[in-house]
């Protein structure tokens, strides 16, 4: 079975709050995750988007959105 999480971090879930973030993200043992409002995330060399993906041992991808709420999608089973 497939699972799919697709989590809203409401405006790119800055610094203090990403800690809280990866844990939501790990507890649901998702196969491919989709963050919607990853604002910010491709800033300084899209320090958030990498720091998130190793976090999850998760290859990702991060797209740009026109309204700069960018879609980061995370794939890739995990031990």
């Amino acid at each position: 079975m497939l699972r799919l999480l697709t989590y809203n971090v409401l405006e790119g879930a800055l610094p203090d709050r990403l800690p809280k973030v990866i844990s939501v993200i790990r507890s649901a043992h998702a196969d491919v995750v989709a963050v919607q409002e990853a604002r910010y995330w491709r800033r300084n060399r899209r320090e958030v988007f990498l720091k998130v993906s190793r976090a999850l041992h998760m290859p990702g991808v991060l797209m740009r959105a026109n309204s700069g709420f960018d879609l980061a999608v995370f794939s890739g089973r995990r031990s």
